[in-house]
């Protein structure tokens, strides 16, 4: 298997973009090109970038957990992505209750 560059919405690089790590109350752990993170509502988030990513068309990771064995989980986007912020939506797998956790990750590439 080649380690060949690949083009996602105009970022030829293969690296990411954005990253940020941060905690249930929006407080940011780790972060590169991440100004912010505003909670919207109970599992719904809005991660704002530094500067503009190239193009709207990127892929957006990301994951979540708690320190329990409650059964997480992330999806998104759950607006349409901008190039200057993507908005996050979690919640709980066993009751479907809307939910911010411990850890949350994520990166755009």
């Amino acid at each position: 298997m080649s380690n060949s560059a690949f083009t996602v919405g105009g970022n030829s690089t293969g690296a990411a973009q954005a990253t940020v790590q941060y905690n249930v109350t929006q407080v940011i752990q780790s972060s590169f090109n991440v100004s912010s993170v505003v909670s919207i509502s109970a599992g719904i988030n809005t991660i704002n970038f530094t500067s503009a990513l190239t193009s709207a068309e990127y892929i957006g990771l990301h994951s979540v957990g708690n320190d329990d064995a409650t059964t997480c989980l992330s999806v998104g986007p759950f607006a349409a992505p901008t190039t200057t912020a993507f908005k996050l939506y979690t919640f709980a797998w066993n009751d479907g209750a809307d939910t911010n956790y411990a850890y949350t990750s994520f990166a755009a590439f």
